[in-house]
């Protein structure tokens, strides 16, 4: 039993070992109708193979910020500093494998205080061999983030769950009192 263990502890280090990552970063962030500096935006990278680009596009302009924290991949959101942001992230690619992703950019450092995100363009990388990281520049966001018309409003006008049901059960209490009445 004892050889049984280390065995699947030695497989389970080779096959961690040659595990690929993805390193992805986007710098020149700004703030959302100027060509200043960003700081305290997140960013979130989403395989696109997880989740398409178009319908991150649509869930955004929808409101819907669920996605971004469900697809994306793990370990690969970074707070950017400065406008700057890079991060690396999750092992199960394989060798030689493209890799298709964009950015999610949030206006704050979590994605429950964004009141708008921005979508990135796609971005493909190949990982090497043994275990070398594939590379996803997207580069300077700056003619993105400075024109605010990119940027779609969050979390704004739709209720949560638990308040809309609140809202529900004090009507109909309301209704049944005036019933009663």
């Amino acid at each position: 039993m004892k050889k049984l263990f280390i065995i699947l502890a030695a497989v389970a280090m080779s096959i961690a070992a040659q595990a690929a990552t993805a390193k992805w970063s986007a710098n020149t962030v700004n703030q959302v109708g100027t060509s200043n500096k960003a700081t305290g935006y997140l960013c979130v990278f989403i395989d696109s193979s997880a989740y398409s680009h178009d319908n991150a596009v649509a869930d955004i302009a929808a409101g819907n910020t669920d996605f971004a924290t469900t697809k994306a991949m793990s370990g690969a959101s970074k707070t950017t500093n400065n406008g700057a942001a890079s991060a690396t992230g999750w092992g199960n690619y394989g060798n030689g494998v493209d890799v298709t992703g964009y950015l999610v950019i949030f206006n704050a450092s979590t994605i429950a205080d964004a009141t708008q995100a921005y979508v990135t363009a796609e971005a493909t990388g190949t990982t090497g061999g043994s275990g070398q990281a594939a590379t996803l520049a997207f580069g300077s966001q700056a003619t993105a983030t400075s024109n605010a018309s990119n940027w779609k409003t969050v979390g704004e006008g739709v209720p949560e769950p638990t308040s809309a049901l609140l809202l529900l059960m004090g009507g109909a209490m309301l209704a049944l009192r005036r019933k009663r009445a």
